[in-house]
């Protein structure tokens, strides 16, 4: 980093220091507070060629660099304009999902959205069509509900793969097991790996199944 007029710019303690002089016997670089202009004495010397800066006098007039100054800037604009998430993580954190045994997508929905649509093939539908239509899906609603309460454990969907399953269970597993360890013995790099891994297993069996 040079000056405008093409001197050495070197930082010392967090102060941008500026070459000055060298010593008579040629050996010694002193340097000096780029602030010097304005009264700063924040002085340094080292050897000549040299960028390891010992400081000899400490600045009187400031107490950060532009450079620092500059970056502290930065972060406070960034902080001020920071804003909150779209999506709060209780929202969507499955933690407390997968120990709850409840659902981590809303996979469900979109199926049943997407089916709902398809009994209306075309667009711009009269009354009378869209009234019929509901009429329908309220009445497959019920025989779901009438079918649930006959026999709670008949699943109302079509069933999963035993290889889904059996990744739902590992996973199932690694959380409870994490949730057992006591806090400040919590391994969280290895089981976050092996929850990456699980989750990797059970995306492809869902989307080739």
């Amino acid at each position: 980093m040079d000056t405008q007029r093409g001197k050495a710019l070197v930082l010392c303690n967090g102060f941008l220091m500026a070459t000055h002089r060298q010593s008579s016997d040629g050996l010694r670089q002193f340097w000096r507070c780029q602030m010097h202009f304005k009264g700063c004495h924040g002085r340094a010397v080292s050897a000549v060629g040299s960028t390891t800066l010992k400081e000899t006098a400490h600045h009187d007039i400031h107490v950060a660099s532009p450079v620092e100054a500059k970056q502290i800037s930065k972060a406070n604009q960034f902080t001020q304009l920071a804003l909150s998430p779209l999506f709060p993580i209780e929202f969507w954190n499955c933690f407390s999902s997968v120990l709850d045994n409840q659902a981590r997508t809303n996979n469900a929905i979109e199926g049943w959205h997407r089916v709902f649509n398809q009994k209306f093939s075309k667009r711009n539908l009269n009354l009378s069509h869209f009234i019929i239509k509901l009429k329908e899906e309220e009445h497959t609603t019920w025989q779901l509900a009438l079918r649930h309460a006959a026999n709670p454990a008949d699943p109302l969907r079509n069933p999963r793969s035993t290889k889904q399953i059996n990744s739902e269970r590992q996973i199932s597993k690694l959380v409870t097991n994490f949730v057992e360890v006591d806090r400040a013995n919590r391994q969280r790099l290895p089981y976050l790996r092996s929850l990456q891994f699980h989750l990797a297993v059970s995306y492809t069996c869902s989307c080739n199944g």
